[in-house]
């Protein structure tokens, strides 16, 4: 009778092992899956934001209207004349090097 005591105790134990591993491994796949979300929400932001600058600014062009200059509010959409600033890094002058 002991010896089915200790077997069952061994087998609980190792059931409960078991069953904390796969939680944790449940955990790590969640985790993963919550920072792909939060990634992929990141972007979409990013593209919505891009995709309404670029309406902005085609709208202000069939409107006759172009400014001389963007607002810092509003950095360009493209690299300056030189090729250095990507995507909204502001104007040349508004670093001070040009």
């Amino acid at each position: 009778m002991s010896r089915l005591e200790a077997a069952l105790e061994a087998e609980r134990r190792r059931h409960a092992r078991q069953l904390e591993t796969v939680r944790r491994e449940a955990d790590r796949r969640l985790t993963t899956v919550m920072q792909e979300i939060a990634a992929l929400r990141h972007h979409e932001a990013r593209a919505e934001e891009l995709a309404r600058r670029l309406a902005e600014c085609e709208a202000r062009r069939e409107g006759g209207r172009n400014p001389g200059r963007m607002t810092a509010a509003a950095p360009p959409l493209t690299r300056d004349p030189d090729g250095e600033e990507p995507l909204g890094g502001g104007w040349p002058s508004d670093r001070g090097d040009k």
